[in-house]
């Protein structure tokens, strides 16, 4: 839902005893690049490898970000992003965050992210397998699509981990238009 319409609904929701489960704030800019910044709950379960590979196949500039409100879960067995363009990093961390770049140098995405270089090492992410999304949408049904299988149960033996997928590719030659965009999922 739109910025505005989600302040009113999430304070009725929290006023009605609704907890929230999962967060995200989405902008496309003008340059039609989206951005995705997702938070859970601890131990809750994330959708950004199911958006990140949405996205990934249908082409343009993105940025997934997703982070657990408390321990990360570790990757579960199942795809190599290699196959979608990405090459992978991980902190050295107890907590490790994952970094997937596709188009974007380590060094830029190290910044973008705020991420000391001298404490990530490349990695081959195994993520979790089975989890696919639709081919030939845009990115608000690929992220509706993702949020609806985290809310019917799917995958609930796979928590959210600390990543991001950043990806680059030259502008569009037709400018988007502007959007900015909240979702979220709660437990009634």
């Amino acid at each position: 839902m739109e910025d505005a319409g989600y302040v009113l609904f999430s304070e009725m929701a929290r006023d009605a005893g609704v907890g929230l489960l999962v967060q995200g704030q989405h902008r496309q800019a003008c340059d039609a690049a989206s951005r995705h910044a997702l938070n859970s709950v601890a131990g809750w379960h994330g959708v950004a490898d199911i958006l990140a590979a949405g996205l990934a196949r249908e082409g343009g500039s993105f940025a997934v970000t997703e982070l657990p409100l408390g321990a990360s879960g570790r990757p579960f067995a199942g795809r190599n992003w290699s196959s979608l363009g990405f090459v992978s990093y991980q902190t050295d961390d107890e907590q490790p965050f994952w970094l997937h770049l596709a188009g974007v140098s380590l060094a830029d995405g190290c910044a973008a992210l705020d991420i000391d270089p001298g404490r990530i090492r490349p990695r081959v992410c195994w993520t979790r397998a089975g989890r696919e999304a639709a081919v030939n949408a845009d990115w608000t049904a690929l992220l509706g699509q993702a949020l609806c299988h985290l809310g019917s149960g799917g995958e609930m033996d796979a928590p959210c981990i600390a990543q991001a997928f950043l990806r680059h590719e030259a502008a569009p030659t037709e400018p988007g238009k502007p959007l900015s965009l909240v979702s979220f999922v709660m437990d009634v």
